[in-house]
């Protein structure tokens, strides 16, 4: 049987240390690029290969937690994250995906908010420094995209999440949300609807909507769906809790909802607004009688709402993963090429669409 090249081998050859080989290996951005192309080309032509189960002792090893002082990983965002689970659930599960999974490898993951817009576009940066942290999660911020140009990122091993455009050029983690808004339409067309009305927040982010939209024109591109999607944005305010609670409750106007449903006609309300269901309910409409309701966003993948969970939790633990493969690899900076991992949504099939006659 033919003697395994290994990395020994190709060190000998090289007259290099072991180390240098594994470094260009694993393309550890410490070895000038020249060396890292040098190294693996003459160990591709000599025939080695990463021993894959050596490989899964180590991914093993480096995602254990670690047994040293717990390192903090800065996770930046905005708004209060009570107020997100009430109006912007799906970024609360991101978070919380995160969080736990930075605990599960030994991470402290500590959450704290962009700066308010009218601040100078420096203080982001100030504001990265007083962390003391190197590593960082970005969730999505559009108006501080000239902030974020902003920042020597060398300093940091960083990824976002969520729909941040590419500004900065890092490693990101995001829904699917083309492909949830292209199952929906593909569960309501295969119950038998084809007029759809489609609800939007008045406040979701312009990235997220245009990628919905996409979506909806793929559907009817590429998959024929021949049926008609109207669109509506949906406002939403602010209500103190009833029952004694002081808590704020996110209340969607549902109003113009409903004088739109009568004079559009729908027969599916495909939403992405939290708390809609419930006012639409509360004004009467019985669901699925008078029409039914598919959520984009649904919360528990037992929910009687039918709908597409985004799995947003499992995004922010991917970002962690990706995260700690970075720190581990000593990787710093922005890396070229960027790389987006796109975590796909499951359908939950509930109990608000119903099959036509």
């Amino acid at each position: 049987m033919q003697k395994r090249v290994t990395q020994s081998d190709v060190a000998r050859k090289l007259g290099v240390h072991n180390s240098t080989v594994s470094l260009a290996m694993r393309n550890s951005p410490s070895l000038p690029e020249t060396t890292r192309v040098r190294i693996r080309r003459v160990a591709e032509k000599m025939g080695y290969a990463r021993d894959p189960l050596l490989q899964a002792l180590v991914a093993y090893r480096d995602l254990r937690p670690s047994q040293a002082a717990l390192t903090r990983i800065a996770y930046i965002a905005t708004g209060e994250l009570a107020s997100l689970r009430r109006a912007h659930p799906h970024r609360a599960r991101l978070f919380s995906g995160a969080r736990q999974r930075a605990s599960e490898l030994g991470f402290q993951l500590s959450r704290l908010s962009y700066p308010a817009p009218d601040e100078p576009a420096g203080k982001l940066a100030e504001l990265l420094a007083e962390t003391g942290s190197t590593a960082l999660v970005l969730e999505s911020a559009g108006e501080w995209i000239e902030a974020l140009s902003l920042v020597n990122w060398s300093g940091y091993s960083a990824v976002r999440v969520g729909n941040l455009p590419g500004t900065p050029p890092l490693h990101a983690v995001t829904c699917d949300y083309p492909g949830a808004v292209r199952l929906a339409l593909r569960k309501i067309h295969a119950a038998g609807w084809s007029q759809v009305g489609l609800v939007l927040p008045e406040d979701l982010d312009p990235t997220t909507k245009h990628q919905l939209l996409a979506g909806c024109e793929a559907e009817r591109q590429f998959a024929g769906f021949d049926g008609r999607i109207s669109l509506i944005d949906c406002s939403s305010t602010s209500e103190p809790g009833s029952r004694g609670l002081s808590r704020e409750r996110v209340v969607p106007d549902a109003a113009p909802v409903l004088q739109w449903f009568r004079e559009q006609a729908p027969a599916v309300l495909l939403s992405a607004v939290p708390g809609l269901l419930s006012e639409l309910q509360s004004s009467g409409m019985a669901v699925p009688r008078d029409l039914s309701f598919v959520d984009l966003f649904t919360e528990s993948p037992t929910s009687s709402v039918t709908g597409v969970r985004d799995n947003a939790e499992h995004v922010g633990r991917e970002a962690i993963d990706l995260l700690v493969r970075e720190l581990r690899g000593g990787a710093r900076g922005q890396p070229t090429p960027c790389y987006t991992t796109i975590v796909e949504s499951t359908w939950v099939h509930g109990q608000t669409l119903s099959r036509r006659a």
